[in-house]
């Protein structure tokens, strides 16, 4: 969608050839007064064998307005478009005032509602960004397969803790099992987990075993 920091112009296919353990790394061109330049967000990526995409920004401040502090890496793994939803259920993060979220289509003409506001249509590859309060938990709905990212903001722009990124799973994609680890650090003392559950399920939720 941009030009490469190796040249290659914005919106002109190329291709790679990889053999089983090798990595390519594509990044953005990013020069003071370019054009041209900046976010990959919406490239297409398509190859003949699987392969695994990891997508991220190596110190980011967000929002990206001038002004703002609080630069941090951001890095999540790209889920493949047969794996994206049509139906997401977004939480507030704790301690935050406000959270963003960014969305893309994989499909021209995909509706998207976003809780009661007005209905969006965007394209293949089109993407936009809004912002919930931290008393807004949501429900979006789309009529075709879209990917929903949440963002931390940075702390001159929500005054605590760092910017980061997840992936959020849709309706489809949720699990009955779920593993994860909070490591150890002198730094931070309180981790917390979001979970979505169906009403009719919440009784059967356990945490290290318990109710």
């Amino acid at each position: 969608t941009v030009v490469t920091d190796q040249g290659k112009p914005a919106k002109i296919p190329f291709s790679v050839t990889l053999n089983k353990g090798e990595v390519y790394q594509v990044q953005s061109l990013n020069r003071r007064n370019l054009a041209g330049q900046g976010d990959l967000s919406g490239s297409y990526i398509r190859a003949n064998k699987p392969v695994a995409l990891y997508s991220g920004n190596f110190s980011a401040v967000i929002p990206a307005e001038s002004g703002v502090g609080g630069y941090d890496h951001l890095f999540e793994q790209m889920p493949p478009l047969q794996t994206w939803g049509r139906e997401y259920y977004t939480v507030p993060l704790l301690t935050r005032r406000a959270d963003r979220y960014r969305l893309i289509a994989a499909e021209d003409n995909t509706s998207v509602q976003i809780g009661s506001r007005p209905r969006r249509v965007i394209n293949k590859g089109e993407w936009f960004e809004f912002l919930l309060q931290s008393n807004e938990p949501t429900r979006i709905i789309a009529d075709k397969p879209v990917m929903l990212a949440q963002f931390s903001q940075s702390n001159t722009a929500d005054s605590n803790g760092d910017p980061f990124m997840i992936i959020l799973s849709s309706v489809s994609q949720s699990k009955n099992d779920v593993t994860f680890v909070a490591y150890n650090s002198n730094q931070i003392r309180d981790y917390f987990v979001n979970v979505v559950s169906p009403t009719s399920e919440t009784g059967n939720i356990l945490f290290d075993g318990n109710p």
